[in-house]
């Protein structure tokens, strides 16, 4: 009978379909965790900068009083891609620091309350992302920021205070000097 022969070979261990979905699916957690927390690194960043920002064109708009006698008005003029110094102001916020006025998806500006003479450093936050938005709005408060829809030159300081920052909101303002 010369019947055939077997060999036995060694069973060889291997991962099955089922752990190696678990596997996926732990690693793609993972990563979306790491993903969210990158963003929102990002956003917190930003409005921190933001912050920076207003509080350097406070100060930026503090010398400049104290060298012209008035509050400046400095707006960003799209349509031009640049600064605008209105009314008496002599200069731009340039010739006080090297702060650049103009951020990805917002400007820094400072401008004067004709109704109560009350000056205000104002970023408008119009393009950004909701993200850091919500961030600002967290920060909002121990900052003194507060919010507004429109430009501050027909509201009072009082308005203003009355006015916390929300994200709804396209300008954030600080209050320079009631």
């Amino acid at each position: 009978m010369g019947g055939k022969k077997f060999v036995k070979f060694p069973k060889k261990r291997a991962f099955t379909l089922v752990e190696l979905l678990i596997v996926v699916l732990i690693a793609g957690i993972l990563v979306g965790m790491m993903l969210l927390s990158a963003t929102n690194a990002a956003d917190s960043a930003k409005a921190a900068r933001i912050i920076a920002d207003i509080k350097t064109m406070r100060s930026v708009a503090v010398l400049y009083k104290a060298d012209h006698g008035d509050w400046p008005l400095w707006i960003y003029v799209p349509a031009t891609g640049k600064y605008s110094a209105l009314g008496a102001t002599s200069c731009l916020p340039s010739k006080y620091s090297d702060l650049n006025t103009m951020g990805d998806g917002y400007w820094i500006g400072a401008m004067k309350s004709p109704v109560d003479g009350a000056a205000y450093s104002i970023a408008d936050v119009t393009d950004l992302d909701i993200g850091v938005k919500k961030i600002l709005e967290r920060k909002s408060s121990e900052n003194s920021l507060f919010g507004q829809n429109g430009m501050p030159m027909d509201k009072t300081a009082e308005d203003i205070t009355a006015s916390p920052y929300k994200t709804e909101h396209s300008k954030l303002i600080t209050i320079i000097s009631k």
